[in-house]
């Protein structure tokens, strides 16, 4: 449609408007008196689509050929009974719910395992959708239960393997986005494992000998090493730790940890027998943050997005006799740079890498080089233990969308990453603490808020590639419409099906449904 003068009216998405409201309509609610006691608070959607047979393992996983028929209509099938899948994880279950077809949610069934292992009130099911490279058509959930992952898999409704050598709870999972056969696990142990779909389990450990002695090592998996036990049963095995400990790893539990740690670390080459094991990362530091880190998220290639929980701070820090009194600092989001992947990873030289690719002390142990972009804080909670829960979605066609909530909430909040202000940060709420940038590179809380906090935005010089717009507020979607007090509280939230659909979970088991106005931008998304 033109205008009156003949010209063509640009057209902006909604994440771009600043009056526009959430363009989203309360679709349905799924419960069942089977789940009324299950508190679900991990949520995993479907991830590929048509385009991934492309993209995926460069669309030749195994003997297959995703693009061509007849995988190709292989692939379309499995899309058809799948796009909508959700994984969730309650406390110590797993489930799959269906958003758009009327399917009942599938359950996996586990073997009561007594476990010694400390468990935590926040602790869930970590859940993740992956692939087998050789069997590319039948959808998996990795998922762990304590210290034990599994892997289910979907189509035959059954647990195709369980794979042991956390010392501590998993407490998160991570797939690489094209090579969906390889994923990781970071745990409690101060450790974080990587592992490959295509390999059977360890059976006997393959360890080096320890001068003096001249048998192989046993000392296990947390130092990079086989166990002395079989890893575990059907498919993956271990093939890199990246080690805890005092050299470079965490000194802490990975997410979640107490020691605030970002660490970028270098995959080594991998090996078919020996398991690797590394303990320098090429980046470590603790400054970025001020309370347990939550989640980390790449934006682009120097470009990280991380958020944390509340944290603890002394009411009177200059230890004049009155540092016995404290308050709770929100959580925050923070948006920065690390800036020395160029030193790493010089651009064009992509095929020449140097090996051993370590960086000094300095790199490994607590570094200066990164520089904060943006930040803002969470809702003010109670305590220090009510994380909010964020998910960051990302597209080829959209700047990146963040949907968190805070659990036990009835509101999940939606903002553009690419809109938040630069230079001096103010939290999400006029009235919450403002957020700073120091030269140090650590965050302050001392700063006067500005006036207007959506006057500034991110550059594109800073971002770069980011698409960069006027700067628009956070929207808030409150749910005491859709949910009463006695039916659940909200406790995790996410966007699902290519960005179309949003998903909420939370208590007495129930599943809530919203899909974006196709009136508005259904070709957007």
């Amino acid at each position: 449609m033109s205008s009156p003068t003949g010209h063509v009216p640009h057209y902006i998405p909604w994440y771009n408007r600043p009056s526009q409201d959430l363009p989203i309509t309360f679709v349905k609610k799924i419960s069942s008196i089977k789940f009324k006691s299950e508190s679900f608070r991990s949520i995993a959607p479907f991830p590929w689509n048509l385009d991934s047979a492309v993209t995926l393992w460069d669309g030749q996983p195994g003997e297959h050929q995703l693009y061509v028929e007849p995988d190709l209509s292989r692939w379309k099938q499995m899309l058809l009974e799948f796009s909508d899948a959700v994984a969730i994880g309650s406390q110590d279950k797993l489930f799959i719910f269906f958003a758009k077809q009327k399917r009942e949610p599938i359950r996996a069934n586990l073997p009561l395992v007594r476990s010694r292992l400390e468990t935590s009130p926040t602790d869930c099911v970590n859940v993740a959708w992956i692939l087998g490279q050789y069997a590319p058509f039948e959808p998996l959930v990795v998922f762990n239960r304590g210290s034990v992952t599994y892997i289910y898999n979907v189509k035959r409704k059954g647990i195709a393997s369980y794979l042991r050598g956390h010392g501590g709870a998993i407490t998160s999972i991570a797939v690489h986005p094209t090579r969906p056969n390889l994923f990781c696990t970071t745990s409690r142990d101060t450790s974080v494992r990587i592992y490959d779909l295509a390999l059977a389990p360890q059976k006997k450990p393959q360890n080096p000998h320890w001068p003096p002695s001249k048998q192989p090592s046993l000392a296990g998996a947390a130092h990079g090493l086989h166990m002395s036990e079989s890893e575990g049963s059907g498919l993956g095995r271990c093939i890199i730790v990246l080690m805890g400990g005092r050299s470079g790893g965490h000194r802490g539990a990975v997410l979640g940890a107490l020691d605030r740690t970002v660490k970028i670390w270098l995959v080594p080459p991998v090996s078919r027998t020996n398991i690797k094991g590394e303990d320098k990362p090429l980046f470590s530091c603790s400054r970025i943050h001020k309370a347990r880190i939550l989640s980390v998220s790449w934006l682009q290639n120097d470009v990280l997005a991380t958020h944390s929980a509340a944290a603890v701070m002394r009411a009177h820090p200059s230890g004049d006799g009155k540092n016995s009194q404290t308050h709770i600092v929100p959580g925050e989001f923070i948006v920065w740079r690390w800036l020395g992947i160029d030193r790493f990873l010089p651009p064009n030289q992509e095929e020449t890498r140097q090996v051993p690719l370590r960086g000094c002390s300095s790199d490994y142990q607590e570094s200066s080089s990164f520089k904060i972009i943006s930040a803002m804080s969470f809702t003010p909670v109670e305590s220090q233990f009510i994380a909010p829960k964020l998910n960051i979605f990302r597209s080829s066609v959209h700047d990146p969308l963040a949907v968190y909530t805070i659990p036990g909430s009835s509101s999940f909040s939606i903002f553009n990453v690419c809109h938040m202000p630069s230079g001096k940060q103010s939290s999400s709420s006029p009235k919450e603490s403002a957020v700073s940038e120091s030269n140090g590179g650590s965050l302050g809380l001392n700063d006067e808020p500005p006036e207007n906090t959506c006057s500034t935005r991110i550059s594109l010089e800073k971002l770069q590639d980011l698409s960069i717009h006027p700067p628009v507020t956070e929207r808030k979607w409150n749910l005491e419409k859709v949910i009463s007090q006695t039916e659940g509280r909200l406790e995790n939230c996410t966007f699902a099906m290519g960005g179309s659909v949003l998903i909420g979970v939370g208590t007495e088991g129930t599943v809530w449904v919203w899909r974006l106005n196709k009136n508005i931008d259904s070709n957007v998304l």
